[in-house]
């Protein structure tokens, strides 16, 4: 992951952000992240449009790194609302972003308009999940994440039983195997693989939805 000053932040800002040629940017880092990457906001006082923005700095040690920007470029051909991609320095795994907020979902759970809001984030999703597969072009394909095969639903079954059902369920490890070798979850897993292909969001929980307007 490249090290890179505040400093070089605002002055590369003022390259690849349209309308910052003359913004007077301040760097802060957000502790906020995951997944090998790195985020800083950048500010612009001077009355600069957009107001800020968020840098990304990434690494290729985790695949789904890579598919950050064909997954986006697919959520908004879908009609779903994502984020601008001002400029994308692939060689040095750098990005710069629009800024939509500092509010989630999550954030917002316990208020009055908390149903409204997960109704109109399920309906964004909804863009996503009912896209085919085949109607992504191939370019975009190619960089998407692997579908879900039997293989996959297998991982995800073990994942279910090694982080929940073992530390939850009181059920001891034999019969934790028993149900886990079961016929109806392989049944399962042969049955879900087999079903048509649509695009899914992996990781569609409420810290990853933003709130804007």
């Amino acid at each position: 992951m490249e090290t890179i000053s505040p400093d070089e932040l605002c002055q590369e800002a003022r390259r690849h952000v349209p309308g910052w040629q003359a913004a007077a940017a301040v760097a802060e880092e957000i502790a906020k992240g995951g997944s090998d990457r790195r985020y800083w906001r950048l500010t612009c006082g001077n009355g600069s449009t957009p107001a800020s923005v968020i840098l990304m700095v990434y690494t290729t040690r985790r695949p789904d790194n890579r598919c950050f920007f064909p997954a986006t470029e697919v959520l908004r051909a879908t009609g779903a609302r994502t984020l601008e991609v001002y400029h994308h320095d692939a060689a040095r795994k750098i990005a710069w972003l629009e800024d939509l907020g500092l509010q989630d979902l999550w954030e917002r759970r316990q208020e009055e308009d908390a149903m409204d809001l997960y109704r109109d984030t399920l309906r964004e999703v909804a863009r996503l999940h009912r896209t085919s597969l085949a109607d992504v072009p191939d370019d975009w394909r190619g960089q998407l994440m692997s579908g879900f095969d039997a293989a996959l639903y297998q991982w995800e079954q073990d994942y279910f039983f090694d982080e929940f059902a073992r530390r939850f369920s009181g059920l001891s490890e034999a019969e934790l195997t028993r149900v886990r070798t079961s016929a109806p979850l392989a049944r399962m897993r042969d049955t879900l693989a087999a079903l048509p292909r649509t695009l899914v969001h992996r990781d569609f929980q409420s810290q990853n939805v933003i709130v804007r307007g």
